[in-house]
């Protein structure tokens, strides 16, 4: 059973595998965002693509998402830098460059509120954890 679910899986295109959420103009919002990364896509583009006024979309956009378009873009951009900090040796300064926030200490003051640690302390936690694995 195992084996037909990954092979059922295998064959869905990957471009079907994104995010979808029950409203289309969301979806689409979603897309342009994460096509843009790192890069921040407007409020008034994200509303003027979906045919709503910018409070419209923000709106729209958090009862779907639970977050508005800048906190979902931001989320994406911590997510990152999870992944960089703990697969790169890169500076956390080249990190909070790469992943697109404007300098070190508006980023680790991002990471911290949402990793509850700042960006040295969660590389120097992941890079232990995995000295301990056999």
């Amino acid at each position: 059973a195992h084996a037909l679910i990954v092979e059922s899986l295998l064959r869905i295109p990957e471009a079907h595998w994104g995010e979808r959420y029950e409203d289309a103009r969301v979806t689409q919002a979603v897309d342009r965002i994460r096509a843009a990364y790192p890069r921040r896509v407007s409020v008034e583009k994200l509303a003027q693509d979906a045919s709503l006024c910018p409070a419209a979309i923000i709106r729209l956009f958090k009862d779907c998402t639970g977050r508005t378009p800048l906190e979902y873009l931001s989320g994406l951009r911590i997510e990152e830098a999870c992944t960089l900090l703990h697969q790169s040796e890169a500076t956390i300064d080249e990190i909070a460059e790469r992943v697109g926030f404007s300098d070190r200490a508006y980023f680790t003051r991002m990471f911290t509120q949402r990793m509850n640690c700042p960006p040295a302390y969660y590389r120097n936690l992941v890079n232990a954890s995995n000295r301990l694995r056999p």
